[in-house]
């Protein structure tokens, strides 16, 4: 809708309807040999990492439910998934079919990268990098990123059943380099089918030019960020190919041809497929003792990866700019909208009436989902579309239920071993981001760097703004205190005293108010939820927070101290000039609490006004965004959860919301005392956490809570241990285990039988 209302739909349908019958040939022959050879490839790739030798007949069907899916379900989300729903029935592991998916994306996204790098070269000249401006923050992003995997891996997975089930679907270079070359061609041939549709608008413009900007075209919409590359293809082109002077309607027109043919085409071969399905059923006998295996195989690696991968990833925030509004993303979205589709499926073609998330976190949950579907509703009507609604609030909510759905997964999966697991991998992540930012603190106090992304008067994490990081050490905080309520049985808790200490003192240098008085009530619930238990596992707390006021404390003196030796060197110099470093600082943190205030409840106070006007339904989701830039205001939220869902849905949504979050409340009571209490007074704690911060800012769809809440609530129902299914056993000799047997303690059973 955007591109045919920037470029005018008659002039894009007029340059359609233009191309003769040849070109339009030529282009179905160009994509068809495309499409044949990415089908090649995803075969290729299916049987290399199943080790199965799986029949072309249900490869092409599951290749084409996968392009038609990619375009309903997000792209390479739907597209994984949609294979993997097919494959299954032919005994290929949902591992294989999503991490194929993956892979093959992935390469053809790395392949069009560098392409699209040289490209640009040839186009421009050169590529300049600068760090200001972005690239500094995203440098940062990838070396912490690569430290805090590396902890991870060192202190909690180095090993373990967990980590040798994710490593036997590696990718090899054996499987990689004919994956690159299929790509190659494949790319070429689409190339190809563009020059064809637009060999009437480039006469007289040098031919490596456009095929330097046919990459670029192809390259972004290659990003699995898209649904199936729509949108993003038909801008791209008509930015790239108009640079060099191509009408930019021909430009959308070509690539709006390009993406209905890539879309016929698998239809076509999807009717194919169900006519050979019906002529020529598949004579093979069914395998001995299905009746026995569970209908989904292979899940258990994938569910793990997607785990590790999110509580890690979670950590991370990148803002992604719009026409209005800037987005907030994790690189772990895609991980956990995976996950929900594909534990949905679990459940569905395995577990059949299984409930791994209790019946009031399913509730609420639902009850959450009603809210925001109608207040969309009532938005699209009142004002039509608004992109912070339907991808902040709308795709976003999606985002959080699969964070939600990593827990189920992997005590589906792994048991109540896999969730502690999981819930390390965070723990320590945390902790090596906590780490990282308290050196840079220091350093940047020490002038020993000075960098634009680092704020040196607070820390922020890689949340980008240090109240979401005080939100993300609350809720480690919460996972610390689960661990040492735990360990004390065995002796360990003592451990836990450095994390401890390194969480609370990087609370501190948040500087953050919601954080200081959620750390008090925490401090309150623990001691509260540790009723009846040995006080000395406490203890480690108090020796924690003891350390942390006292390096908390000490801060400060880090500037002084080095202006003090800088002063003394101005001064033999002859150059001695007076500064306060402290008083700067804290002159910034009051400048900066001033405004962040009045923004506040400025946008309390207008939530709270909106509200008077609709106040059953609300005003829509997106309404507050809609009002400010009718009024020529600059975008912003609501900064208060109550007040946004009272503006934006209603009493009748904030009621709902309230009644939903009680009835999990209600659940989590009763379970206080059971098998899973610990876990039980953990996921209240971060509710509370949630509760607090949600007062006074906007935290609906901060991640690291919906995954650790999903983690702590997801229920081991009895007889299921730490397991897998008896197909999950990857296609590896290291790996072949029998049905049933059972790991070390530090493991996982691999395999179980159907009862």
């Amino acid at each position: 809708m955007l591109t045919f209302w920037l470029y005018g739909a008659s002039g894009i349908v007029d340059a359609m309807l233009g191309y003769s019958p040849g070109a339009i040939l030529s282009a179905l022959a160009f994509l068809g040999l495309n499409y044949v050879i990415a089908f090649a490839r995803f075969l290729f790739v299916i049987r290399h990492l199943s080790g199965e030798r799986l029949g072309w007949r249900p490869a092409f069907a599951a290749y084409n439910v996968g392009q038609i899916s990619s375009i309903f379900l997000f792209n390479i989300v739907g597209q994984s998934l949609g294979r993997a729903a097919m494959l299954a029935r032919h005994g290929i592991g949902v591992d294989a079919s999503v991490v194929g998916t993956y892979v093959e994306r992935l390469v053809a996204t790395a392949v069009l990268g560098l392409s699209a790098v040289l490209a640009a070269i040839l186009l421009f000249g050169t590529i300049g990098l600068t760090l200001e401006g972005g690239f500094d923050y995203l440098l940062a992003v990838t070396v912490s990123l690569s430290i805090a995997a590396f902890f991870a891996w060192l202190l909690v997975l180095r090993g373990r059943q967990e980590w040798r089930v994710c490593t036997s679907i590696v990718p090899t270079g054996s499987l990689l380099w004919p994956t690159v070359l299929l790509t190659v061609i494949a790319q070429i041939a689409m190339g190809a089918a563009y020059w064809v549709l637009l060999s009437p608008h480039i006469a007289g413009i040098d031919s490596g030019q456009i095929a330097a900007a046919l990459v670029i075209v192809m390259f972004t919409s290659s990003l699995p960020i898209s649904f199936s590359g729509w949108g993003i293809r038909e801008l791209s082109a008509a930015k790239a190919l108009g640079l060099l002077g191509v009408v930019p309607t021909a430009a959308v027109a070509a690539a709006l041809t390009i993406g209905t043919i890539s879309l016929v085409i698998p239809l076509i071969g999807a009717a194919v497929s169900a006519i050979l399905a019906r002529v020529l059923p598949d004579s093979r006998p069914p395998e001995a003792g299905t009746a026995e295996r569970v209908a989904v195989p292979g899940a258990a690696a994938l569910v793990l990866i997607l785990a590790f991968a999110t509580a890690i990833l979670v950590l991370f925030q990148i803002r992604v700019p719009f026409e209005n509004h800037v987005a907030t993303v994790s690189p772990g979205d895609a991980a956990a909208l995976t996950a929900l589709g594909l534990v949905g499926y679990l459940l569905w073609r395995e577990q059949r009436g299984l409930t791994v998330l209790p019946p009031a976190v399913l509730g609420c949950l639902g009850v959450l989902s009603l809210v925001v579907g109608y207040a969309l509703c009532i938005g699209y009507v009142r004002f039509g579309t608004i992109d912070w609604a339907w991808l902040n609030r709308g795709l976003g909510w999606i985002v959080c239920l699969g964070y939600v759905s990593v827990g189920a997964g992997v005590v589906l999966v792994a048991g109540d071993r896999g969730r502690l697991r999981v819930l390390a991998v965070f723990l320590v992540a945390l902790l090596t981001v906590s780490l990282i930012q308290i050196g840079l603190y220091a350093a940047a106090h020490l002038q020993v760097f000075e960098e634009d992304w680092f704020n040196s008067s607070w820390i922020e994490g890689f949340a980008l703004n240090r109240n979401a990081f005080g939100f993300q050490l609350a809720i480690g905080l919460v996972v610390a205190w689960l661990f040492v309520l735990r360990d004390a049985a065995r002796g360990h808790w003592q451990r836990h005293w450095f994390s401890a200490s390194c969480l609370l003192l990087a609370t501190y240098l948040t500087l953050s108010r919601a954080a200081f008085v959620t750390l008090g009530v925490l401090i309150v619930l623990g001691v509260a939820f540790a009723s009846g238990l040995r006080w000395q596992r406490l203890s480690v707390f108090a020796a924690a927070l003891a350390t942390a006021t006292l390096l908390g404390t000490a801060a400060p003196t880090l500037e002084p101290l080095n202006g003090f030796a800088m002063a003394i060197g101005r001064q033999v110099a002859g150059d001695w000039t007076a500064s306060n470093p402290v008083a700067e600082a804290a002159a910034k943190l009051a400048e900066n609490r001033q405004s962040s205030d009045a923004e506040r409840w400025q946008t309390i106070n207008d939530g709270l006004a909106l509200w008077r006007r609709h106040p059953l339904f609300g005003a829509g989701l997106g309404g507050y965004v809609h009002e400010r830039l009718l009024r020529g205001e600059s975008f912003q939220v609501v900064h208060s959860v109550p007040v946004w869902l009272l503006a934006e849905a209603g009493a009748v949504g904030l009621i709902l919301a309230l009644a939903g979050a009680g009835w999990v409340l209600l659940w989590l009571w009763r379970q206080r005392d059971g098998h899973t209490g610990i876990q039980a007074r953990a996921a209240a704690m971060a509710l509370a956490v949630f509760a607090i911060f949600g007062l006074v800012h906007d935290v609906f769809a901060q991640r690291s809570f919906w995954l650790v809440f999903g983690l702590l609530v997801a229920m081991n129902l009895p007889g299921r241990s730490s397991t897998t299914t008896a197909s999950d056993a990857p296609n590896r000799e290291s790996l072949s285990v029998a049905a049933g047997q059972t790991c070390d303690q530090d493991g996982i059973n691999l395999l179980i039988s159907r009862k």
